[in-house]
């Protein structure tokens, strides 16, 4: 794992310095790191580091930060001691995970509630749930849980992080004494503090305070529940993001939010009881968690009939980088917020989904923008146009960007040159949502239409097939109708399309290699299928626009059942 050294390009700090402890930012060609680093001591104490590593090494979960990799490092340097040199060992100790730029929840604390709005403070919650759960399940007691450890990615899920205290239960054992309290103060359990007791129920102390600080604010002794609820109630109301009238937003209230917050304050009180063997496990709180949101569903109702009916054109760009993308169904776009010089470094947006919730998205890539498109409350987005190129070593990244609303154009942001590509919808469509790929930069952007959009116009995708619509995906399971773009001709017969081709799915995983055809499709000829429990491989023979017939794959490997079947007619 030395190789870290020489991957990380450069360093500069990022977060913080405690102690013995030094938290820093690598950047690598592929996006950015952050990187945990003991300070270069001639004598240190290798058993945090390797207590850390080896809990690091056991664990991967979606609530938990991702340990990338480490470095560990001695060198013979030569020091000065009572009046003679000696030899001695310099030791560099490295731990690197994935860099996650909204920071840690701490910031968002105060002697007030949390700053976020509800729906975001609850997701957060379960989500530290769901990671200590996983840990107690491996019998990993983190004993440093708090604010500052826990990290929020771009879609502002939790991820716990900094393992250094943690401490592996063996097999049989329910709990362990030492005689070093370390810890911070206020989230460290009383049976800890007084006679250095390390139990599961240890960790369940510091998340009650943990949810207490989230649902009541920091100077909450005096505060009663009907308190806490009726000031939620005020916050709810008063955000703009909600975009609802005040009807709508007390039935929200009643039906849902109430709930949560009401049963997030019982969990605390009971996580923070001074008897550990009177604390839920994190199994239990889960249990009060999913009664909670039953209930809730059984008085709101299904999923809105609307919901998901949605189209996606892209991406442009290039494929480095990791893929970025949105989890709940965007309905109405609020604004885009971009980071460029020559090229476009990242991209921000928020939105509300099919419900009215308000989400805040990114930024993808290495920078935090700057510039900031408030889209007013009747204007809308209705095309994105730009170029994708090369730029310093790197084969194809996005170079620039220019957005067009109903009213107005904001750009060209980023002075790159390239490839250009254009979307544009009519008939009263809009644009509501990207998707991409980001690492250091902005590789790749793709937009998500309304369940109306009808596509006017649309540029060269990624892999550059002029005139190819690529990657309509329709979530709601429903074909899209087609816009006119450029058209492309399909043979002589009247049956067969004429104009934009559409591309759906993929559905399934994300795992090997991607498979396309290089040439339009105009006529399906033969299906081949090998089979067992699975699908071993997939090949196929179709006519291009030449009438000329070809064969792709086999798309997988050997095994199963051969199948062959012809297609007539289509």
């Amino acid at each position: 794992m030395g190789l870290w050294t020489t991957r990380l390009a450069s360093l500069k700090y990022y977060i913080k310095k405690l102690r013995v402890v030094e938290n820093i930012q690598g950047v690598l060609e592929d996006g950015f790191v952050a990187v945990k680093k003991l300070y270069s001591y001639i004598a240190i104490e290798d058993e945090p580091f390797h207590r850390e590593v080896d809990c690091l090494m056991n664990i991967r979960h979606h609530n938990i930060v991702l340990f990338v990799g480490y470095c560990a490092e001695t060198q013979e340097v030569v020091v000065r001691q009572e009046g003679k040199h000696i030899f001695a060992e310099k030791r560099e100790r490295l731990l690197c995970f994935e860099y996650l730029h909204n920071g840690s929840l701490h910031k968002h604390l105060t002697a007030e509630p949390c700053g976020l709005p509800w729906h975001i403070c609850y997701q957060i919650i379960k989500g530290i749930c769901l990671g200590l759960h996983y840990l107690h399940d491996k019998n990993i007691i983190h004993l440093d849980l708090k604010p500052d450890n826990i990290l929020l990615d771009d879609d502002m899920v939790p991820k716990i992080t900094d393992f250094g205290l943690s401490r592996l239960l063996g097999n049989g054992k329910s709990h362990t004494i030492t005689q070093t309290r370390i810890g911070t103060w206020g989230y460290m359990a009383p049976e800890y503090l007084d006679d250095g007791v390390i139990t599961m129920k240890t960790d369940i102390y510091s998340l009650g305070v943990i949810i207490r600080h989230m649902v009541k604010g920091r100077n909450s002794a005096d505060t009663t529940d009907e308190e806490v609820l009726a000031n939620w109630l005020i916050r709810l109301e008063k955000d703009p993001s909600q975009m609802m009238r005040q009807q709508t937003t007390r039935l929200l209230f009643e039906t849902e939010y109430k709930e949560q917050i009401k049963a997030c304050m019982d969990i605390s009180w009971r996580c923070t009881l001074r008897k550990p063997m009177d604390r839920p496990t994190t199994q239990h709180i889960l249990l009060t968690l999913e009664e909670t949101e039953a209930k809730i569903k059984s008085v709101v109702g299904p999923t809105p009939p609307n919901a998901g009916q949605i189209a996606k054109f892209g991406p442009w760009g290039g494929d480095g980088g990791k893929t970025r993308d949105i989890r709940m169904t965007p309905c109405h776009l609020h604004s885009v917020t971009i980071s460029s010089g020559t090229i476009i470094d990242s991209i921000g947006f928020s939105f509300t989904d099919h419900y009215g919730q308000h989400h805040t998205t990114g930024p993808w890539g290495g920078k935090e923008g700057t510039n900031k498109i408030e889209l007013g409350p009747s204007e809308f987005l209705t095309g994105v146009s730009g170029t994708s190129g090369p730029f310093k070593n790197l084969t194809n990244v996005v170079t620039s960007l220019t957005f067009v609303t109903n009213t107005r154009s904001y750009g060209p942001f980023g002075k790159g040159r390239g490839t250009p590509f254009h979307i544009q919808t009519q008939n009263n469509g809009r644009i509501v949502g990207f998707f991409g790929r980001s690492g250091q930069y902005l590789y790749a952007i793709g937009v998500y239409t309304n369940q109306d959009a009808r596509v006017a116009r649309i540029g060269r995708p990624l892999g550059g097939d002029e005139g190819v619509l690529h990657g309509i995906t329709d979530l709601s399971g429903q074909q899209r109708s087609r816009g006119g773009g450029p058209s492309g001709e399909c043979g002589d017969s009247d049956d067969e399309p004429n104009g934009d081709f559409a591309k759906f799915g993929p559905w399934g995983g994300d795992g090997g290699q991607p498979q396309d055809i290089g040439t339009l499709p105009c006529r399906l000829d033969r299906i081949k299928i090998s089979s067992g429990l699975i699908i071993d491989s997939i090949e196929f023979s179709y006519a291009g626009p030449d009438s000329q017939y070809r064969t792709a794959g086999p798309w997988g490997g050997h095994g199963g059942d051969n199948s062959s079947v012809s297609v007539m007619n289509i």
